[in-house]
């Protein structure tokens, strides 16, 4: 878990939570990232929501969902493995959003395979193409 030590605006990252392990609806083993934040999303710009991993090993990982005026534009994870091509995968559906200042997305297990065991990871909220907070 970390938590947001800085004020962003308009949106305010309060924490991220990260639980790997079994998800009901997904196979294998996944990552569910729960983000819970404070202010106004704006109706009228994209804001996309993100989770940044890597390994010891140097393979990349980003969980996103890009909203604008609360519907869905992308929900997606692109991988960068060290020694591999980087690919983005487009997912069904959205995040999670039906509880007011919360963000929930899930990693599907192909990408928790790619980061292995050991593994760090940040957020980011990014409105309008400029990131406003980080936790």
């Amino acid at each position: 878990m970390c938590t947001s030590p800085t004020v962003g605006a308009p949106v305010d990252l309060i924490s991220t939570q990260v639980r790997v392990g079994d998800t009901p609806g997904w196979e294998g083993t996944t990552a569910e990232v729960t983000i819970t934040y404070t202010g106004d999303v704006p109706p009228t710009a994209p804001v996309l929501w993100s989770l940044l991993a890597s390994n010891p090993d140097g393979d990349f990982v980003q969980l996103g969902y890009d909203e604008l005026g609360g519907q869905t534009l992308e929900y997606f994870w692109f991988e960068s493995p060290r020694d591999g091509q980087a690919m983005n995968h487009n997912m069904v559906g959205g995040a999670d959003t039906s509880e007011a200042g919360t963000i929930r997305m899930v990693l599907p297990a192909a990408a928790v395979s790619l980061l292995g065991d050991v593994w760090w990871w940040s957020t980011a909220v990014n409105v309008d193409s400029e990131d406003v907070d980080t936790c």
